[in-house]
């Protein structure tokens, strides 16, 4: 079945006639203020001295904000991408970037004030949402390891004392059906209340793969959620969660991006016969499959100790990962890849505040987590090939496994860390923060050379000051620490390419200005910050076709950047947004590391992979009464700088541009909208590895994914 809804959104475009852009009164038209959580108190938008993109449920709502991706395309010096499974993506903050396979997210990943450490579970579809806050800057301070380049803190709607319901259907090109919804409502009495959530989606996909006949990038997920929060006295409170998510799709529909013949082959190339591949379109001969199933469960207590807020949070969860694959990416039977990575973690922090709102203000906490993770790759080869003068034909194919590369690992990080806010005088603030990490890795694979034990030690500290220039201009500077642990890389058996048995700690200083206005009025306001970061040791990811993956370490490395935000409401009508973000990056030293296919001459002065050298995001929301009904148009743009993918600056995506489209007809208790994201159905490439740092046949490019329409109805009981 193919349908298309794009004629759909157009027509309901037609019934946009005017926008009205006269002056109204400034009480009419007023920019609400958002509360930021993510800094361990509860702080308005206003007040927080980092820089930070808040999406409020209403927002979340009007954007049809569903996943990372969606959160990137509106926030500057985010980039997200999806490129390999349905676990797998890339988070890039302001350069500093996410490594795959044994590598882990730049950014502290919290939902409802837990910190989840792996990067699995970055794709998972968004539902039931209050609110997402993108911190960025490191932000180890509060939240230790791996939050070098800030935080994504996600809130999910709270259990009401009132009933409440909602529902939303979705259909979509591709023949993709979501269904959401959320029933809410106290039980017994006021003081126990609760909420269950869900989502479902089926999608057969769009991408075609000629040489299977076969659509590749088709998903199926579930997602459940349901929260309790019981209130025994007026001093204690318990929230308990428990959140299970399954998502199962394709995988491995890389683009070959180069032509393996005799005439354009690598120097020391192993395998004596090409391939002779088409570039660029999807043609793997078998039909790859990943599925990433997550549980996790969460006690929160808080209780009121007079004066000081006592927290506890204790946490469980766990993941299991499956991804079956076609490795060579072409038409033919040469290389096929199997992943299995399952990880568990236990997490409890115990937190001590001030009640807040005094001239001292304090926070304080000790943190513990013991993770476990088995990952194993396994590569299966096809000798027939070489044996019968280069025939990869699967009637003639037979696979031999190798030797997996294996990685058995015990995780244990304890932290200690503590904040202080003083007002030193009446508009000037200091802020005084700092957390020690000590983590603890311990390897036993079935490969000796990666097997140990690794300790990994650091303080985060954070300065800030900020200065209330007056009513509505805060201005503040901030030099903060991060950390991200160094570990043990995954080795195969073979030994065409070695690698360091072990990758060491990276750490980073970030200098940053920033400044907040809000106008007298509330009627628009501008966020702005520049920064400038020093890398230490920073690390960079490898593998080869055998199965081994490593990260290496940069020696030194700089990123110049800044952010600018503006929210402006012209009329109680119409309201326009722009972001703007940009990177000035530098490797500046890096040794020959083992592994590192190219000269360290190649590297350095490159920029740093996947971070856009800038990012343009306008948005305008315009919305007029129709009788007793509300419509609404939203209009987005976006335009991404050209963005490097290696480390030699070889391979680069060149500029482009993205335009989403939202019309909506809302009346009580329902919304209906049409959306066609891509309108111009724009082609890029989201993700790219050079064979000169992988070991493949060729270059391979993960494709963009097509221009999609539909239509979403929400009823609410």
């Amino acid at each position: 079945m193919t349908m298309s809804f794009v004629a759909v959104p157009a027509m309901l475009l037609a019934g946009w006639i005017e926008i009205t852009t006269a002056a109204v009164p400034a009480e009419e038209s007023v920019i609400e203020e958002v509360v930021v959580t993510a800094l361990r108190r509860d702080l308005t938008l206003s007040q927080v001295p980092d820089a930070v993109t808040v999406f409020d449920q209403a927002e979340i709502e009007a954007a049809g904000i569903q996943r990372l991706n969606d959160v990137a395309r509106l926030t500057p010096n985010l980039r997200f991408s999806d490129d390999q499974e349905v676990g797998v993506g890339t988070v890039t903050i302001r350069g500093v970037t996410q490594n795959r396979g044994i590598g882990e997210t730049p950014v502290a990943f919290i939902v409802d004030g837990v910190a989840v450490n792996t990067s699995l579970i970055t794709t998972q579809d968004f539902f039931d949402l209050a609110q997402i806050e993108v911190l960025r800057g490191p932000q180890g301070a509060l939240h230790g390891r791996n939050a070098v380049a800030g935080a994504i803190n996600i809130t999910t709607r709270r259990p009401t004392e009132a009933f409440e319901a909602y529902t939303t259907m979705r259909a979509a090109d591709g023949d993709d059906y979501t269904l959401e919804g959320a029933v809410s409502g106290a039980i017994l009495d006021d003081r126990f209340r609760v909420r269950v959530s869900g989502y479902a989606q089926e999608r057969n996909g769009q991408l075609y793969n000629a040489t299977i006949d076969e659509l590749v990038d088709y998903k199926s997920s579930v997602g459940l959620r349901a929260r309790a929060l019981y209130d025994p006295t007026d001093r204690l409170s318990i929230d308990l969660r428990y959140q299970h998510s399954d998502q199962e799709g394709g995988s491995g529909y890389f683009m070959p991006g180069s032509a393996d013949t005799e005439e354009n082959r690598l120097p020391g190339d192993p395998f004596p016969f090409p391939l002779n591949n088409t570039t660029y379109t999807i043609q793997s001969n078998l039909l790859g499959v990943s599925d990433v199933v997550f549980d996790e469960y969460t006690i929160k207590v808080d209780t009121k100790l007079g004066a000081v807020d006592l927290t506890s949070i204790t946490s469980y969860n766990d993941l299991e990962s499956n991804n079956d694959q076609d490795l060579d990416q072409t038409a033919q039977e040469f290389l096929n890849i199997i992943v299995n990575d399952d990880s568990s973690q236990f997490t409890q922090e115990l937190r001590l505040a001030s009640a807040g709102g005094r001239r001292f203000d304090w926070v304080t906490g000790v943190y513990y987590s013991d993770q476990e993770r088995d990952r194993s790759l396994a590569t299966l080869l096809n000798v027939a090939g070489f044996a019968n003068g280069g025939d990869w034909s699967t009637p003639s194919a037979f696979f031999v496994p190798q030797p997996p590369a294996v990685l058995n690992e015990t995780y244990e990080t304890r932290a200690v860390y503590g904040q202080l806010d003083v007002d030193l005088a009446e508009r000037w603030g200091l802020s005084l923060a700092g957390r020690y990490d000590r983590v603890t890795r311990n390897n036993d694979s079935s490969n000796p050379a990666s097997n140990g034990s690794a300790t990994f030690s650091e303080s985060q500290p954070k300065v800030q000051l900020s200065f209330a220039a007056s009513d509505d201009l805060n201005l503040f500077g901030t030099i903060s620490r991060g950390f991200r642990p160094g570990g043990f890389n995954t080795l195969a058996a073979a030994p065409e390419v070695q690698f360091e048995a072990r990758f060491d700690a990276e750490t980073l200083t970030n200098y940053e200005l920033g400044a907040r206005y809000r106008d007298p009025a509330g009627r628009w306001s501008l966020n702005a910050a520049l920064f400038h970061i020093d890398y230490e040791d920073q690390q960079f990811f490898l593998f080869d076709p055998f199965g081994s993956q490593a990260l290496i370490n940069a020696d030194e490395s700089r990123i110049d950047g800044g952010e600018l935000e503006v929210s402006w409401e012209l009329t109680d009508r119409f309201t326009l947004h722009g972001a703007y973000g940009f990177t000035d990056s530098e490797i500046e030293a890096i040794g020959q590391e083992p592994g590192l296919t190219v000269p360290a001459g190649d590297v350095i002065g490159n920029e740093v992979p996947n971070a856009p050298v800038y990012s343009l995001n306008l948005v305008a929301d315009y919305t007029r009464p129709i009788g007793n009904l509300e419509w609404n148009t939203r209009v987005e743009f976006e335009r991404r700088g050209r963005t490097w993918f290696t480390i030699d600056g070889a391979h680069s995506q060149d500029p482009y541009n993205l335009v989403n489209l939202r019309l909506g007809l809302a009346g009580d208790n329902w919304q209906l909208a049409g959306f066609v994201d891509n309108v111009f159905d724009e082609d890029w490439i989201e993700f790219y590895f050079s064979r000169r740092f992988i070991g493949l046949r060729t270059d391979i490019a993960w494709p963009s994914p097509d221009r999609l329409a539909g239509l979403e109805l929400t009823w609410r009981f």
